[in-house]
């Protein structure tokens, strides 16, 4: 069976975590060809302990260029580059959504994408779109996104298409043609399993019949079967992790975003811990968030104990760093999914629902903050609540975690079960 697996986005450490999930299934599941659309493939850290040769790159469907790594180009390629980035936008992606809303096939829809794609998308048995949030209005206005557009290009190849663990919405529209066309995508897609109780919901507001939608949990705890041994907190290292969210924030929002990391981060000092901060973006591109971690330790008054785990580890290694922590406080989705998966008490800081989602399948809502509730006061106090169960919050996560890993395999692994029946039919 030959795998085609999309939208994925390399910087983000999340993203990868994701992706070694499902390479890990697949070869467990004997798939022997596997191909993955990246965006920014390199650097890849996992690929000498995880990847093997049967394992492909190619770029995005979207991406104007048939390289992973623009940043040395020349100023004519600079200047073809802009040309063709204004070409998509004001051509292909209307073509694709005038196509895919009037269901049209034209016979050279390869026109519109990168030609490595294409060819990897008519190659492909099966196409995954990975685990994530990747068909939203909350990040790209009128999800107009190099992602949908991919989901679009692979029903116009006439290709199976599964999301995987997926997160949809919140979708507001201003244009009626993207309402459509983002309907139509999801109408169109063949499996649609979800990982959270709102995007059901969202679903439902496109009028997409949710009767077959599946449910399952984040890919990434289906890792936890990596983690050997339990140490509960008490018996970890006096460190508290902390993972912070760089997103476009008002002036206002951001100096307190800012001021309450900073307050929570000196109590969390002063109460004997050492703060270490984990990054979970990837160092020197576009959405690295470390300035933004450099920014709050600037306003602390103990500076000096706080640490930057600034390396890009890999999956593994990171999960396990987390795994020492004695407690953890996350605001990036997969910073709060890292925790529970290893057992590390986790106070979370839900910038979206389907954080709030998470929490409560654990049975600690208690120990999220949504963002319109963010202050020094609410943090420094569930931080204490918190730290006083740690132990008992631990091993509820970890013993939660076995049982959700064994789901979410499980979930996968019949996911390919139906793909493999329907075609041996």
């Amino acid at each position: 069976m030959n795998v085609l697996v999309i939208n994925h986005f390399a910087p983000n450490k999340g993203d990868r975590a994701v992706l070694i999930f499902i390479l890990r299934e697949l070869s467990r599941y004997g798939v022997e060809s596997i191909t993955i659309s990246a965006r920014n493939r390199f650097p890849w850290v996992e690929k000498e302990t995880l990847f093997d040769n049967s394992v492909k790159f190619v770029p995005w469907g979207w991406c104007i260029t048939n390289s992973f790594n623009d940043t040395n180009n020349t100023h004519l390629q600079t200047i073809t580059l802009r040309v063709k980035s204004r070409f998509f936008y004001k051509v292909s992606y209307p073509m694709v959504r005038y196509m895919v809303n009037k269901q049209l096939h034209i016979g050279f829809e390869w026109l519109l994408s990168n030609r490595k794609f294409w060819g990897a998308l008519k190659e492909a048995d099966f196409v995954i779109s990975t685990g994530g949030h990747h068909v939203t209005t909350l990040l790209a206005r009128d999800a107009v996104s190099g992602q949908l557009y991919d989901l679009a290009l692979t029903l116009l190849a006439g290709k199976e298409l599964a999301l995987w663990s997926q997160s949809l919405g919140p979708f507001e529209f201003s244009e009626l043609k993207n309402w459509n066309f983002v309907r139509n995508v999801l109408l169109g897609t063949r499996e649609i399993i979800i990982r959270d109780a709102q995007s059901k919901g969202e679903l439902a507001k496109l009028d997409v019949p949710t009767d077959d939608i599946g449910q399952t949990y984040d890919s990434v705890f289906g890792l936890n079967d990596a983690v050997t041994s339990y140490t509960v907190p008490s018996q970890r290292e006096a460190v508290v992790g902390i993972a912070v969210y760089r997103k476009s924030r008002s002036k206002q929002e951001h100096s307190n975003y800012i001021q309450s990391l900073a307050t929570v981060a000196d109590h969390v000092i002063e109460t004997g811990h050492t703060v270490r901060f984990f990054p979970m973006e990837l160092k020197g591109f576009g959405v690295d968030d470390r300035a933004l971690i450099r920014e709050v330790v600037s306003y602390t008054k103990y500076s000096d104990q706080c640490e930057i785990k600034d390396e890009d580890m890999d999956t593994l290694k990171h999960i396990s760093e987390v795994a020492k922590c004695r407690l953890f406080i996350g605001n990036k989705t997969h910073s709060v999914i890292f925790a529970l998966t290893v057992g590390t008490p986790v106070l979370a800081l839900a910038y979206h629902k389907k954080t709030e989602d998470f929490m409560e399948q654990y049975g600690l809502s208690e120990f999220c903050i949504p963002d319109s509730k963010l202050s020094a006061d609410n943090l420094v106090s569930k931080f204490e609540k918190l730290r006083v169960r740690a132990d008992t919050v631990g091993q509820k996560e970890f013993e939660k975690s076995r049982e959700v890993g064994e789901i979410v395999r499980r979930d996968f692994r019949d996911m390919i079960s139906r793909f493999q029946m329907r075609h041996e039919k």
